[in-house]
């Protein structure tokens, strides 16, 4: 079983992801836009173009990477909405909190998109709103473990303290009954 998983190769679309951002914006500019330098927008076209640059992959890899492009580029105009509405919310509200600004910008802008029909940008913008909820989560609960390893921490040094006194204690001349009434004394026991 190991032997498969370790000879198994990379998706051959994982060529194109991790071409230069330049690179890639090229490609999918060859793929949407007709220049006069670049009349036709065909897969046929852009692979013929790829291949002189010593890339070479199929018809359906090309399709796959131009989804891929779309759904990123939607992804940061979704982004970009969503922190242009947030500017605009907190300078109308300047008293509305963090979260609240960006709860209605989320709101709206999901209401706008569905208003508009548009799947895509709805789909984003939920992803963003997702995506940051898990953060916010993510981030309280590193600190409620910071502050549990804090009060550990404080423990563990009290701990080390008494015992470094009930060394002492140990090594000294003290009869026993005044050892045991300063370990008591040590460990916070009633006498």
């Amino acid at each position: 079983m190991k032997e498969r998983i370790m000879n198994k190769r990379p998706r051959a679309d994982a060529i194109l992801k991790t071409l230069s951002a330049e690179l890639q914006a090229e490609i999918y500019a060859r793929l949407t836009q007709r220049t006069a330098e670049w009349p036709d927008t065909s897969l046929n076209a852009v692979r013929a173009w790829l291949a002189t640059k010593d890339i070479h992959v199929a018809h359906q890899l090309l399709s796959r990477f131009h989804v891929w492009y779309s759904a990123n580029l939607d992804l940061q105009v979704s982004h970009d909405l969503v922190e242009t509405f947030e500017k605009f919310a907190q300078e109308r509200h300047p008293d509305w909190s963090p979260d609240r600004v960006r709860e209605a910008t989320v709101q709206f802008l999901m209401a706008h998109t569905a208003a508009r029909r548009k799947v895509g940008q709805f789909v984003c913008i939920a992803k963003l709103d997702q995506q940051e909820r898990f953060a916010k989560t993510q981030s309280a609960l590193d600190e409620r473990k910071l502050k549990v390893n804090e009060k550990k921490l404080v423990l563990l040094q009290r701990k080390a303290e008494q015992a470094e006194r009930a060394a002492q204690v140990t090594a000294s001349n003290l009869s026993p009954a005044e050892k045991n009434a300063a370990y008591r004394t040590i460990f916070g026991m009633e006498t």
